[in-house]
């Protein structure tokens, strides 16, 4: 009976796991906790001093990576993570690809398009 229930539990552990990926950009942990947005060279000094290097995505969500030598040095840069996601944590990465990001700059709207 408790071998059954062990087994249960680990099938419904492996179901939790999905291969995915995600687009965010790396940096380290306290930063990103604190909110504190994309700032390059903060992510990349503060990896480096020994902080966990963390993928952060448009949305503020915090993912942890167990495979902290394939996103380190990504520090600071928005970049594609692929491999085995479980909740909020990858638990294999199988590759990371830098992505562009293209600012839009524009003319300002005018104050009548603003509406008062």
């Amino acid at each position: 009976m408790i071998r059954a229930g062990a087994l249960a539990l680990a099938l419904a552990a492996q179901l939790a796991a999905a291969s995915g990926a995600i687009t965010g950009y790396v940096s380290d942990e306290a930063c990103a906790k604190a909110g504190k947005g994309l700032a390059p060279l903060c992510a990349q000094r503060c990896i480096a001093a020994g902080s966990t290097a963390v993928l952060v995505t448009r949305a503020g969500k915090l993912y942890r990576v167990d495979d902290q030598e394939r996103i380190t040095p990504w520090a600071g840069k928005v970049v594609a993570v692929s491999g085995e996601i479980r909740g909020r944590r990858f638990t294999r990465v199988d590759s990371v690809a830098e992505v562009r990001v293209t600012l839009r700059t524009g003319k300002r709207p005018s104050r009548s398009r603003l509406g008062r």
